[in-house]
Formats: C-alpha cells, sequence, structure tokens
C-alpha cells in the first residue's frame, strides 16, 4: 500500500466533509423558484402545431407526385396512375390501409353530412368575423391614424 495515496484520500475525505459541515452551519439552503410554466395550449393551438409539423412533408409528398405525374403521364392516365398508387399503399401497409378505407367510408356515411354542415358553417363566421376585422382596420386608417 502507498502510504501517500492513503493520506491523499484521508486527506480529501476530511476536506469534503469539512466542506459540507461549512454548508450545514450557515443554515439551510434557500428555496429554488421553479422556472414559471408555460400555459398548456388549447385544442387549437395543438391542431395548428399539427398542421405546421405536416405541412412540409405534405407539399413535398404533392411535389413528388406532380413531378412523378409529369414522368409517367405520357405511359399511363391517371386513373391507372390512381390504381397504382394505391397498389404501392397497399403493398406497404397491408390490412391497416383497408381498415382506413372502411373507417373513412363508415364515417362518410354516418357522420358527415353533420359535420360539413358545421364546418361550413364555422367557415361563414370565419369569414364574418374577417371581414369585420379588415373593416375596423379600414375604419382606424381612414378615420383616425391620418386626422
Amino acid at each position: 500500500p502507498n502510504p501517500v495515496g492513503s493520506l491523499h484520500h484521508r486527506h480529501s475525505s476530511s476536506r469534503s466533509t469539512h466542506a459540507l459541515t461549512l454548508a450545514m452551519a450557515k443554515g439551510p439552503a434557500k428555496p429554488v423558484k421553479p422556472p414559471p410554466a408555460k400555459p398548456e395550449k388549447n385544442l387549437y393551438g395543438k391542431a395548428l402545431d399539427l398542421v405546421e409539423l405536416v405541412r412540409p412533408h405534405c407539399v413535398l409528398c404533392f411535389g413528388l407526385l406532380a413531378t412523378l405525374r409529369g414522368k409517367v403521364a405520357p405511359y399511363a392516365s391517371d386513373e391507372e396512375l390512381v390504381k397504382v398508387l394505391c397498389g404501392v399503399i397497399i403493398t406497404f401497409f397491408g390490412a391497416r390501409y383497408m381498415a382506413t378505407i372502411a373507417a373513412f367510408e363508415a364515417f362518410r356515411m354516418v357522420g358527415w353530412s353533420t359535420s360539413k354542415r358545421c364546418l361550413l358553417k364555422l367557415y361563414d363566421n370565419y369569414l364574418k368575423v374577417n371581414l369585420f376585422l379588415i373593416g375596423l382596420i379600414m375604419i382606424y386608417y381612414i378615420g383616425g391614424a391620418w386626422t
């Protein structure tokens, strides 16, 4: 055994004990404030995040499909391209693809008309509010800001 190493070990041990004793003598530690919590996003905010996440991929897919259609157009019609695309999807996604089609068809038969009516009403309300806000902005600029 190396006596210097053992002394060094004892010395560092007593040094850490001394630091702990000093820390305890200073009193209790001050409480640390947690960082302010971010407000939880509502459904609309989450949907916007999802759209922003998916949008670049959709743009890329549509660009690739347009390029593919341009290259294959002299050899095949659009109907044949749809069949080929469905075949490729079935090949890679298997039975889940068929279940997705069944789910969409079930929704179309049961809930599409109500959902469509509600979405169109929501869109009309959005247009009304947007038109109202544009009118307010115009009144502000024409009536208040330039006088």
